[in-house]
């Protein structure tokens, strides 16, 4: 039943009610009176109904609202980490460089991709990559300004728009990144360590459009990952590795980390564990990238 309708043949019960209740009751107590009472309780009952059904009326609009919002938010949101997905990221990169093309501005792209993450999946569990990747978009979230916008674009792939890029300041950001998760992460009450590789592409230097651009820093994060990945590098340029523990000249003194302390291959968590499990596969596929 439509909600309309129920309106309706709730309207019509109540007053049916009213009508044959009242009406004999009043008539039978107050005789000579009866007819100014009919009166007064026909402008109460129509009042009341009123108020009744613009309440009613009102909250269907909001829980309409509420599940429209939903809907919208599926629509533009990777539903396991939160993060803008594939689509809306894209649809907010087509903006930004409009905006940036507009007042003669710049922005970066950063493409983000965790070092060794299929093998360890594979080997955990989907359900360990799962809680994997919401740390990580948890703790990249983290690091984010204000006018930056990060999207999980699918599989074990994040990206993020600097917007407007002053300076270096997506190289900062990757620097940030890369020295955030030399901190272990989280997950299922155990502290497992990650790399990542990262790729830089600026506007308009490689690339006017968003397509260009994400592509451009595709390309440069396989160059971070054929150079020993845990590091970043720029379209056009070579590789800037960052070794565990050693942080980047982009990187401010307030980020910088101190050099980490080695540790047994059994207290590593899930870089030891990763990087046997990627070395074993490497040896039987001959596969370079991950």
């Amino acid at each position: 039943m439509r909600h309309s309708t129920r309106i309706s043949v709730t309207f019509l019960l109540v007053s049916l009610t009213w009508i044959g209740l009242t009406d004999p009751l009043c008539a039978a107590l107050f005789p000579q009176a009866f007819p100014t009472i009919s009166l007064f309780k026909g402008w109460f009952f129509a009042t009341a109904a009123a108020l009744a059904i613009k309440l009613e009326l009102s909250a269907e609009e909001w829980r309409r609202g509420e599940a429209e919002a939903r809907l919208k938010d599926q629509a533009v949101r990777d539903p396991l980490t939160g993060l803008l997905n594939r689509r809306a990221f894209h649809s907010h990169l087509e903006a930004a460089v409009e905006r940036a093309r507009r007042v003669g501005g710049r922005l970066g792209v950063a493409f983000i991709d965790l070092d060794a993450f299929k093998a360890a999946n594979d080997s955990f569990g989907h359900a360990f990559g799962d809680a994997v990747l919401r740390a990580v978009a948890t703790r990249l979230r983290g690091l984010l300004r204000s006018a930056d916008v990060a999207a999980r674009l699918g599989g074990d792939e994040f990206a993020v728009v600097a917007e407007p890029n002053n300076g270096d300041s997506i190289e900062r950001l990757a620097g940030r990144l890369l020295a955030a998760f030399h901190e272990p992460i989280d997950v299922e009450g155990f502290s497992h360590s990650i790399t990542l590789s990262v790729g830089i592409a600026h506007f308009p230097d490689h690339g006017e459009r968003a397509e260009q651009l994400l592509r451009a820093a595709d390309v440069a994060m396989y160059k971070a990952k054929g150079k020993g990945r845990n590091g970043f590098a720029i379209a056009g340029d070579g590789p800037q590795p960052m070794p565990l523990g050693v942080a980047p000249s982009a990187v401010s003194d307030s980020v910088r980390s101190p050099p980490s302390q080695r540790r047994e291959p059994s207290q590593m968590g899930v870089r030891y564990c990763w990087d046997r499990q990627h070395a074993s596969s490497e040896g039987r596929q001959k596969n370079d990238v991950d």
